[in-house]
């Protein structure tokens, strides 16, 4: 190593680094007997607080130097860090004044006489008294808090010293330039035994029972704390989970460290804890109110392995302050996707909830059991969502789960669909939309089941003209034949009160379009299709109108009846006008076809009426022509009430009708004629403002104080 030089000017210090400069022959021998030439290279600036009056060395790296106001600081060259000696000398120290000879002013006092380091040690003149101090090395240090009984202290200054994160000089330790170099693996060796006694000592002398005063709350969760950074910086949580919990394990403390360990746990720095302390863990949170929810978060976030925990005190635990998520999940990560169902599912119709998407606790059993089979028949974890690994492991958890709620069916169908009938009650609409969303995720397409039938009644043609030989099903596949077998012994037996008829109607529709939409080619039969129609037709439920005659729509579409004249009078006593439309143009009833849109309970549909005789009206072929000017001419007066003005610009779009006709159509009806002519020679009366004397005069008053009333 280099000399160095060091001096101060004002407040910055300067290290240079010396060089002799030998005047050299090629062979290293010297050239007469010159003197060697001095350099110096600069290696190091630092700006202090203040201006500096003193420095000297400690080591070749370490500096010590003093400011103006007889601050005191180590400063490490190598790494441009400097820590202020906390212990200062007990009185000032005294400088030799020095005057100028041109001006004759006192100059700033030289401390060179008065200050001296040797041996790591302080040597200052200050008055009367000779102050001796001494840098202490970094185990007398420790050593020095702890004998002043400032343990806590002494372990987070070793943990910084393990960690190299002190942020000071520390004398005596190897230097950490990066992680896991020869330094970092020394200074560990040194610190490691020392913050495990250190730990220990705290513990023994903080938590025992004859001490008087007994430890406040405040020093129990502070030691707590800084044993447990220790630990997780060690990487030995065996010392944490055996010398420091049982230490806190009695019940004085223990609330103090569980509280204490929470955060580490939630924040993945604890992943796994010993049975013992996760039983602690669920009776000690499980016992307080407050502490349920975190309970929860707490067994959520562990990673809870087969074997290493008391499996039925945690599942009891969690059935019993109603974490059904935890619960979900705990039975998720031992290898059950099944078992939880049932439970999840019992705990929901007994508390007979209803769903609300603005109020729903999270630890609901319903919201709960419908998230867990959204995730896991998509091949997801519970709760958070990850894909679960390895894919055959996916797979096989949807499956069985696919298999429990849609089983083959038998002739007792409100046995053997007990788990969905379950689920419907929940909430029959979000199940549906669960199932959706299921079904929609390319993950399911790779699901099949092998589905053997129970009784010689699945055994038959289950109404596809495909059916595989081996029984091999997709998932959607199973899904449909499940609703389908459920839909249609709800709807025969209506005694049995298997569904009520809302839930019928929805999970009729569903199956339809469902089968609809991911089997177009595949044609149904006419049995089935005639088992679909009755049910769509004949189910009293106005409140699924619409699904039902979406559903009908599209069964129309894909297998036509061979004669639909036979269903018109079912469609329309169903309310399925949109489908009665289809079937009149089919049949080529275009008056009939009209006369729907007139039928239709939504006023929407009837205004379409316009725009579809505009449309017929375009028509080049002589025959709807005809059927369009007599279907005015006969409802003229239900065209006018509907709307005047959309019906006078319909009659003057369609070349074929006249207002003439219209009018005459209209003799019976005065007031309806009226509305027409109105429309006809007022198109937009709304637009004009009526004439001036029908106005109460405007004199400034609210409008509502305009009540004058003209006869």
């Amino acid at each position: 190593m280099l000399p160095k030089l060091v001096y101060s000017w004002g407040a910055h210090i300067h290290i240079l680094a010396v060089h002799l400069d030998y005047n050299v022959s090629g062979n290293g021998t010297a050239l007469g007997s010159a003197a060697p030439r001095v350099q110096f290279e600069r290696e190091t600036e630092w700006t202090a607080i203040e201006d500096v009056v003193f420095c000297r060395w400690i080591d070749p790296t370490t500096l010590l130097y003093m400011t103006q106001s007889q601050r005191v600081f180590v400063f490490e060259t190598q790494f441009a860090q400097e820590t202020e000696i906390s212990t200062a000398p007990p009185a000032r120290i005294v400088g030799r004044a020095w005057v100028t000879l041109t001006t004759g002013t006192e100059a700033e006092p030289s401390y060179a006489a008065a200050m001296c380091v040797h041996r790591r040690r302080l040597f200052a003149h200050c008055g009367s008294a000779l102050y001796v101090g001494r840098l202490l090395m970094w185990a007398e240090r420790l050593e020095l808090l702890a004998t002043q009984g400032q343990l806590v202290d002494a372990i987070a200054l070793a943990t910084g010293f393990y960690q190299a994160r002190t942020g000071q000089i520390v004398v005596g330790l190897p230097r950490v330039q990066r992680a896991g170099d020869a330094g970092q693996l020394r200074r560990q060796a040194l610190v490691g035994g020392r913050l495990a006694d250190l730990m220990r000592r705290a513990l023994q002398s903080t938590l025992t029972v004859d001490r008087t005063p007994r430890a406040t709350d405040a020093e129990v969760r502070a030691l707590a704390t800084v044993c447990v950074q220790a630990c997780l910086a060690l990487s030995d949580l065996q010392i944490l989970f055996n010398d420091v919990f049982e230490s806190f394990a009695s019940e004085p403390y223990r609330l103090a460290f569980l509280e204490t360990v929470e955060p580490f746990i939630l924040s993945g720095a604890i992943t796994r804890v010993p049975a013992q302390m996760l039983n602690a863990l669920v009776d000690v949170f499980g016992s307080m109110l407050s502490h349920v929810q975190r309970l929860g978060a707490v067994l959520y976030a562990l990673d809870l392995q087969h074997g290493e925990f008391d499996i039925d005190r945690v599942l009891g635990c969690c059935r019993k302050l109603r974490l059904w998520r935890t619960f979900a999940r705990v039975w998720l990560d031992l290898g059950d996707p099944i078992a939880p169902v049932a439970s999840i599912i019992a705990a929901a119709a007994q508390e007979n909830e209803l769903l609300d998407q603005e109020q729903l606790d999270d630890e609901a059993p319903g919201a709960v059991i419908l998230d867990y089979l959204d995730m896991v028949m998509r091949g997801r974890s519970y709760p958070d969502g990850q894909l679960l690994k390895p894919q055959a492991r996916a797979e096989a958890y949807s499956a069985r789960v696919a298999q429990l709620v849609f089983p083959p069916a038998t002739d007792d169908a409100k046995s053997t669909f007990h788990t969905l009938r379950a689920l419907l009650a929940i909430d029959t609409e979000r199940l549906l939309e669960t199932l959706g969303h299921i079904l929609n995720d390319p993950f399911t397409s790779y699901i099949n089941l092998i589905v053997k039938p129970s009784s010689p009644q699945t055994s038959r043609d289950s109404g596809r003209a495909l059916r595989r030989a081996s029984q091999v099903k997709s998932l959607v596949q199973v899904v449909v034949d499940a609703l389908h077998a459920l839909t249609m012994a709800a709807h025969s037996h209506p005694e049995q009160n298997i569904l009520a008829p809302r839930q019928i109607g929805l999970l009729a529709s569903f199956a339809l379009i469902l089968y609809a939409t991911r089997f177009p080619l595949v044609y149904l039969t006419d049995a089935t299709v005639s088992e679909w129609s009755d049910v769509l037709l004949t189910l009293n439920d106005t409140s699924t109108r619409v699904e039902r005659e979406n559903a009908f729509e599209l069964l129309f579409k894909l297998n036509p009846p061979p004669v639909y004249a036979d269903y018109i009078d079912r469609v329309r006593c169903a309310g399925f006008f949109r489908v009665l439309e289809h079937i009149y143009y089919t049949l080529g009833q275009f008056e009939d076809a009209l006369r729907t849109f007139l039928d239709h309970p939504d006023f929407a549909q009837r205004r379409a009426v316009f725009a579809e005789i505009q449309d017929l009206g375009a028509a080049s072929r002589p025959h709807v022509t005809e059927s369009v000017c007599r279907f005015v001419v006969s409802n003229a007066a239900e065209l006018v009430e509907i709307d005047a003005n959309a019906f006078v610009e319909t009659i003057e779009t369609v070349e074929a009708l006249d207002h003439s006709s219209v009018v005459d159509a209209l003799n019976d009806h005065p007031q309806l004629q009226f509305s027409y002519m109105r429309a006809l020679l007022d198109p937009a009366p709304e637009l004009h403002t009526p004439s001036d004397e029908r106005l109460p005069p405007n004199i400034g008053l609210p409008d509502e104080q305009h009540i004058v009333v003209y006869p």
